[in-house]
Formats: C-alpha cells, structure tokens, sequence
C-alpha cells in the first residue's frame, strides 16, 4: 500500500525510555520494518517527565540505545538511528513540545509516531496537549491485541497490517530480575548486559 503523496523523507519516530532496551523492542522495531515503507526509524530515548522517570543517568541510555540500534539492525533495510534530541531538551519532555520540536527542525520530513494500540483512548484524556496530539499527529498504531471495537481513531492513524509477533516484555521486569540478582539475559543483547554490569545498572 502506498501511504504517502509526496516527497517528503518519511520517518517513524519510536520514542520511549529505552531503560533498558530489549527483545521486545527489537520486535517492534521489524514489525515496523516488515508493514510500513519508511526512509528512517529514530530510536528516540525519552527525557525526563512528571509520570515516568528514567532510572538511570541518560548517558548510560543513550549508549544502550546506540547499541541496541548497531547490533540490532545494521543491516536492516531502512535505517534504525539513535536520535538524542529529546533526552537533550528541557525537562519536562512530552509529545507536543517534542513533535513542534522535529517540525521546526526538520522541515524536509514527515514523522509518524509509533504507538501501542492500548494508548490510543487516553491521548485525548491523560497526555499533554492530548486533543492537539490526537488531531495533529500522524499515529503508526501497533495492536496490542486488545478488542478495539469502541475505539475513536485518531484521524491520521495507520494500522500496521501483516502478521507480526508480539511480546509483554517490559523494561520494568528486566530491573526487577536485575535487582534480584539475575541476569538480564535473554532478554537483551549480550553487549547490553554486559554494558549494564560494567557500570553497575539497575542493582540497588
């Protein structure tokens, strides 16, 4: 299917904390790769906000991110890039300073946010400036797996289409093991796990 009617660099932008990145996130990514045309996927660690605080310095994910992104998909048929712009800019960071952000600087560009299918009735009701988001925003949906029968989507969303696999792996679970003294394999790559024990991550 052909979404686009011009020229504009198409790019996804998938933002999150990224603390630590996983498989689970690899998934989304080629799921992306495999069910949407894109020049570019920008992995884009998020920066600090009022509900959700990283755990971690950011230095320590922005190079698990670059990681992530090498090891990943270096090969991959569209560029998985770490972008940093968000975890540099002033806190608090939420999607409609962030989007007015990438239009102003990328003017050349069309961005297409990745989103989880169970965040869509709460863009209008919990997220900051949710009705300009919701009416504004190009929206790249990934069903969750949920009955989304009463859904109101939003009027610029894409479903992605195609078989995809799909996991709850959580960055939440990953510190939990870690804090209870396992290891995070397999649930990273090797080079990340080892990332998070020569600096010591997530253990107290």
């Amino acid at each position: 299917m052909n979404y686009f009617v011009n020229s504009m660099k198409q790019i996804v932008i998938f933002g999150g904390m990224f603390d630590p990145p996983h498989v689970g996130h690899a998934l989304d990514v080629d799921n992306v790769l495999h069910a949407f045309p894109c020049d570019e996927i920008w992995i884009v660690p998020s920066g600090s906000r009022s509900d959700k605080v990283p755990q971690i310095a950011p230095g320590d994910r922005w190079e698990m991110a670059r990681i992530f992104c090498q090891d990943y998909f270096a090969e991959a048929k569209a560029p998985v890039i770490p972008m940093r712009d968000e975890m540099d800019m002033p806190p608090p960071t939420y999607t409609w300073a962030w989007y007015e952000h990438l239009v102003r600087t990328y003017p050349d560009s069309t961005f297409h946010f990745l989103l989880g299918s169970t965040n869509i009735p709460h863009i209008r009701t919990s997220w900051e400036h949710g009705e300009e988001l919701f009416r504004t925003i190009n929206f790249l949906v990934s069903p969750q797996g949920e009955d989304m029968t009463g859904y109101v989507m939003p009027p610029h969303a894409v479903m992605l289409e195609g078989g995809r696999i799909t996991t709850n792996l959580s960055s939440t679970f990953i510190r939990r093991r870690l804090k209870e003294g396992f290891s995070p394999l397999p649930y990273v790559l090797p080079r990340i796990a080892d990332y998070i024990k020569a600096h010591n991550l997530y253990r107290s």
